[in-house]
């Protein structure tokens, strides 16, 4: 083992938080984070859209920061940091020196993949560093030949399972890997299958849920799948492209070479090609295979160590990867005012900023509508939004302006229920007008009373 380069990993991991704290605070809560705080306080086993980890992790930021933005994003941001960590370890287990693992971190770094992900709550930045820890423990594995890990190996896929679904490809490219290799020899021993058995368990609860819901993720996945095929899948690879970084996209194809060469390791190398292209196959979206990422650069790193032995050529590398980094930081980072980047229109490069406004101005014209109803039903009446993210203002921004929380039958809030009652009072927001004055038509005297258009000063 060459030695920890432990400065070069704390130095990049420092930069990482740094650079998402001295930006998050820019723009406000994305649309899927007011959902996910509203799942932290629904909390189950199960989602319709996703495992249960991530909606814990909310439930406990809050209790920290409650109500913070800065809070909230601080999770993503530490999370990327241990990425850009475990992706200089992962190169030392491949051999690589000092010069390896500061290139390896120094990519996942400048990543545009993972640069844009760690911004906001979401299960993609949890599930990239549950991918990068499986991925380190089997390098690990694969070097030393202990197989003592496989059960550790076991809790982190488990752990990975209870994150986001997506996982299960990198297992079937393990699988595929172990097959195809000299490697195929320890699914004889127990320790892989004690392993499996762990991950089982562990993502047995969400299972049980899931069957005792009539599986709404199977569902859910099916009718999702179906939306992403419209899509045109050769837009798979040149999305690819701009996710892996232009001038890193070199680097990752070392990083296969390297992999393949290398037979300790050559498990790795199938495992990579079987994300990139079952992903592909089954009509996933393309930062879906982005968690593998963290490999293939560090692959790349211990195989290009070796041309950057003379200093210009470090030199003239580091240069290009950062100022490739600045001229797309914009779409990856909240770095620009909300004015600039609306007048640029990065927000329809990168619909995440179009979803981070609006939202308070919105709940606030909900509070108006809500006070000028007369007491006998602003009593009763009810909040019906059209989907989770106006339900998720209503219920981050209406309590300090007296709204009760709101209802839904989009995604998770479909299982948190109707109303009570037959309420006569509803303030629907989003909902086709066609479709509240079917329903208005169905009670004698009801009326569908419609607010002037919510107006954005930005």
């Amino acid at each position: 083992m060459n030695p920890l380069a432990w400065r070069w990993l704390l130095a990049a991991g420092a930069a990482k938080v740094a650079a998402h704290l001295a930006t998050d605070w820019q723009y406000g809560f994305q649309r899927d984070e007011l959902y996910y705080l509203d799942c932290a306080r629904h909390l189950a086993w199960g989602f319709v859209d996703f495992p249960p980890v991530t909606p814990a992790i909310a439930f406990l930021d809050q209790l920290l920061f409650p109500g913070s933005l800065e809070g909230l994003r601080l999770a993503p941001a530490t999370a990327g940091a241990a990425i850009v960590l475990l992706a200089g370890l992962i190169a030392r287990e491949l051999g690589g020196g000092a010069r390896a693992q500061g290139l390896a971190a120094l990519a996942a770094l400048l990543s545009p993949m993972f640069l844009g992900a760690n911004l906001l709550f979401q299960t993609v930045t949890f599930d990239e560093l549950a991918w990068a820890l499986v991925l380190y423990l089997l390098a690990r594995l694969l070097r030393t030949g202990d197989l003592r890990l496989w059960p550790l190996l076991g809790v982190v896929f488990g752990v990975g399972l209870e994150t986001k679904y997506q996982v299960l490809m990198l297992g079937a490219g393990v699988a595929v890997g172990l097959v195809l290799t000299r490697q195929r020899r320890e699914l004889l021993t127990p320790w892989p299958w004690l392993g499996l058995a762990i991950a089982v368990v562990l993502f047995a609860p969400n299972l049980l849920w899931q069957a005792q819901h009539d599986w709404p993720s199977l569902i859910y996945t099916r009718n999702h799948q179906a939306d992403i095929a419209q899509d045109p899948r050769s837009a798979y690879g040149l999305e690819q492209l701009l996710l892996f970084g232009p001038l890193l996209l070199p680097l990752a194809a070392l990083g296969y070479w390297q992999l393949w060469r290398d037979a300790r390791f050559r498990v790795l190398f199938w495992a990579a090609v079987v994300v990139e292209v079952g992903f592909l196959v089954v009509g996933g979206k393309s930062y879906y295979a982005g968690p593998v990422y963290t490999l293939l650069y560090a692959a790349g790193a211990v195989a290009a160590v070796t041309g950057l032995e003379r200093p210009w050529i470090r030199r003239a590398a580091l240069a290009a990867a950062v100022a490739g980094t600045l001229v797309v930081l914009p779409l990856g980072l909240p770095v620009l005012p909300p004015g600039t980047m609306a007048s640029l229109g990065l927000w329809k490069a990168r619909m995440d900023y179009a979803d981070m406004f609006g939202w308070q101005a919105m709940a606030g014209q909900v509070a108006e509508v809500y006070a000028a109803l007369p007491s006998d039903q602003r009593a009763s009446a009810v909040i019906l939004a059209e989907n989770f993210g106006e339900a998720g203002a209503v219920d981050e921004y209406g309590p300090a302006r007296g709204l009760p929380h709101a209802y839904s039958g989009h995604l998770s809030y479909w299982l948190w229920g109707p109303p009570p009652g037959e309420p006569q009072t509803v303030i629907a927001i989003g909902m086709p007008r066609d479709l509240c004055v079917q329903q208005a038509a169905r009670q004698p005297g009801a009326v569908v009373a419609e607010p002037a258009a919510l107006q954005l000063s930005d």
